[in-house]
């Protein structure tokens, strides 16, 4: 869509299929692409506007990865170039260092991070990825090897935390940005490090398309449409994963092994990395995949536990669980969220304080006028251990006794106290699950 309306007409469309949301955020790095998207964003804004339609708030959000000497350069443009455009900007600052990953891999995770956090339910956030983008991602994961779902390149739209992530100008070609922009005056700044060939990136970028280019013109062009059709391809496999999914008992964080393992082999990585992608945990490389199988295959009930980088799956009780390999967990926000989600109130109606800490040993809750040893709990209500030492345990403020037991998906409360919000099903124990 390389015509001279082409741009137009891709960023009114997809300002009307906004017109429901909140806000539409804006990522701006202060390079050519999302300088191009802000400026054709706010024009498309107010052609909407102006015909008397509905429009989202605008809102931009700038990470910097402080990884660049050039950073705060970034920030500054920024600042400047959205105070005269007269659209808010966010500004978020994030630390890259993260020894499991390389740089570009820990910059993409904390920047996503961020994106999550200023989301809000129903909100768009709009990201500049164009036609040449789509064509080097699908070479770079045809060189590592990748199936399907991964050749299929850069999704056009896909939820993200509580809103969605699109990204309109995926039909439009670099060459066309850089032209549109050089004719109407917008200013950006050239990012150094895109020249730097020892990016995998940039070597594509730099010599393998262009050579490509000189051999068979519009080369890029149709990388990207293989992309898409192959996007079309794991889009049904997708639905696939999902149908057998459902047969096995639809909670993508357990799979019972035995019914796994029917599917075959292929059958049973798809599903896995489906199962993966439903929360939010990446898939392991396809040798850690294959090993993981092998392993659940394996006679007897030994425990089985194989980890890649952000990601485990273990084998208990006749289930794979699947989960992230987080290595620390933030406890104050953890005991909030859970406070949050299960909120135990006294059933007389008081108002009181409450204070979540950590399990010792040998803890106890009164349950049906009896001291039920929350280890037993556990047990019997199938609480994996790994999982054990993450759940808060709550009293009132400067009390010894336990009102309430509280995890991320089950959860107990003392005689004389309930738990509200959310669908809770009650079960023999008094506990509650979350349906």
């Amino acid at each position: 869509m390389d015509g001279a309306d082409g741009e137009r007409l891709t960023l009114d469309a997809a300002m009307a299929a906004a017109a429901g949301s909140a806000k539409l955020w804006l990522a701006l790095s202060g390079g050519l692409d999302s300088v191009c998207l802000l400026h054709l964003a706010i024009e498309a804004h107010a052609r909407r506007r102006l015909a008397g339609e509905p429009v989202p708030s605008l809102h931009v959000i700038h990470v910097n990865h402080q990884l660049q000497d050039d950073a705060q350069r970034f920030e500054h443009f920024c600042r400047e170039l959205c105070a005269a455009l007269e659209v808010p900007l966010e500004v978020r600052t994030v630390d890259c260092l993260d020894h499991r990953m390389g740089p570009e891999a820990a910059a993409r995770e904390a920047r996503y991070r961020c994106f999550c956090t200023v989301l809000n339910e129903g909100d768009r956030l709009w990201l500049a990825h164009h036609r040449n983008d789509q064509a080097e991602t699908f070479l770079l994961r045809a060189l590592r090897g990748a199936g399907v779902s991964g050749l299929g390149g850069i999704p056009a739209a896909r939820r993200l935390g509580r809103g969605r992530l699109e990204r309109p100008l995926l039909g439009i070609g670099r060459d066309r940005l850089e032209r549109l922009a050089r004719d109407r005056g917008w200013r950006w700044i050239e990012d150094t490090t895109n020249l730097e060939l020892r990016y995998a990136r940039n070597r594509l970028r730099h010599t393998v398309i262009p050579a490509l280019e000189a051999g068979w013109p519009g080369a890029a062009a149709r990388l990207a449409e293989a992309a898409e059709r192959l996007g079309d391809s794991a889009r049904l496999l997708e639905a696939f994963a999902a149908e057998d999914l459902a047969r096995l008992g639809a909670d993508p964080s357990r799979l019972d092994c035995a019914s796994l393992l029917a599917l075959g082999e292929a059958r049973a990585a798809l599903l896995i990395r489906h199962a993966l992608g439903r929360i939010d945990v990446p898939s392991p490389p396809r040798a850690r995949l294959l090993e993981l199988l092998a392993q659940l295959g394996a006679a007897g009930d030994r425990s089985v536990e194989v980890r890649w980088p952000g990601g485990v799956a273990r084998r208990w009780r006749g289930a794979l669980h699947l989960g992230s390999d987080a290595l620390e967990l933030d406890w104050p926000a953890w005991v909030a969220a859970r406070l949050e989600q299960w909120r135990p109130v006294p059933k007389d109606g008081q108002r009181v304080a409450l204070e979540g800490g950590k399990r010792c040993a040998g803890e106890r809750l009164r349950i049906g006028g009896m001291n039920r040893r929350l280890k037993t709990l556990c047990q019997d209500s199938g609480v994996p251990p790994w999982e054990r030492d993450s759940l808060v345990l709550v009293r009132r403020s400067g009390s010894e006794a336990l009102v309430a037991v509280l995890g991320e998906r089950q959860a107990w409360v003392a005689d004389g106290w309930r738990l509200e919000g959310g669908a809770l099903v009650e079960d023999e124990h008094r506990g509650a699950n979350r349906r």
